[in-house]
């Protein structure tokens, strides 16, 4: 017989939300472009101070192509770890309605992630994690 598998411990995200809460959080390398910022002065109207106020996140469809579990997002949510901010008051052609949702990392969401980062390396070891000095760099601050 095999050696018995080890119970994931209490707090633990599963893959999907694992994987989205790993792709909020590489949104705020600096390195990389602010595509929220990036979308709003192409679809929208802000002015320069606004535009400075939006958080690095993911985009509707880009947290599709993250994950593909309609459940994860929710799952970040809910436990205080991402939110969303509803970008609409920038929309000014009327493309997107009332709600245009951008969503982002919070602090308990870092945090969570440099927490457990040593049991999601054991039970995700196929989840690439950020390195840590990229987790550490707070976007809503």
């Amino acid at each position: 017989m095999g050696t018995p598998r080890k119970r994931r411990p209490a707090g633990l995200l599963d893959k999907p939300a694992l994987r989205l809460l790993v792709a909020l959080v590489a949104t705020e390398n600096p390195r990389r472009a602010h595509h929220a910022r990036t979308e709003v002065e192409r679809y929208g109207k802000a002015t320069e101070e606004e535009l400075a106020t939006i958080p690095r996140g993911l985009m509707s469809y880009e947290v599709k192509q993250v994950t593909h579990s309609t459940k994860a997002p929710g799952a970040l949510v809910d436990q205080g770890l991402a939110e969303y901010t509803n970008l609409a008051q920038f929309d000014a052609y009327g493309h997107y309605g009332d709600n245009w949702p951008l969503l982002h990392v919070t602090q308990a969401g870092r945090d969570h992630l440099a927490q457990y980062r040593a049991a999601y390396a054991e039970f995700h070891p196929d989840v690439v994690l950020p390195t840590v000095s990229a987790a550490a760099v707070p976007a809503d601050s």
